[in-house]
């Protein structure tokens, strides 16, 4: 034989009405976020933020919005910024070149001339590694002793 059940049915919960009904806050039409639109100072930003490297996410986030719509909206803005920006140091180094810098001159002759510092001793290759600073306080016969021993080292 069963036993009854012990269990209450629960009461129905209280409606109370509003004074007046929730209104929907819809930004774009389609639902989601308004859509983007760049403008002249945004375009700006995101020109020297990448020209100077700083990443995607984080120039996202600096304008307000998603990562891939920056892409998207600004896709010349970051991939010609930073050749804009390496086109400037080139040429900022080379105006220091020509000027005399030594350490800009010894930097473009290994990068730009194809110059290393490896060195042969006998079969095996070594690393010489040269501090500018120093370089620039060598006299002019010190650095002529350098060039002599490096040249008879290769």
């Amino acid at each position: 034989m069963a036993k009854p059940s012990k269990t209450r049915a629960r009461p129905a919960p209280k409606k109370t009405a509003r004074a007046t009904p929730k209104a929907k806050k819809v930004a774009n039409p389609k639902g989601g976020r308004p859509s983007h639109e760049p403008t002249a100072a945004t375009r700006a930003a995101v020109k020297s933020m990448g020209g100077t490297g700083t990443p995607q996410e984080n120039i996202a986030r600096h304008i307000g919005i998603d990562s891939k719509t920056l892409r998207l909206h600004y896709r010349d803005e970051l991939d010609l910024s930073l050749i804009q920006a390496n086109h400037n140091i080139g040429v900022k180094l080379y105006e220091k070149a020509m000027d005399g810098d030594l350490g800009a001159l010894i930097w473009w002759d290994k990068t730009r001339g194809g110059k290393s510092e490896k060195v042969r001793f006998g079969g095996a290759v070594g690393v010489l590694k040269f501090d500018p600073e120093k370089l620039q306080g060598m006299t002019d016969a010190e650095l002529s002793v350098l060039e002599t021993a490096l040249a008879k080292l290769q």
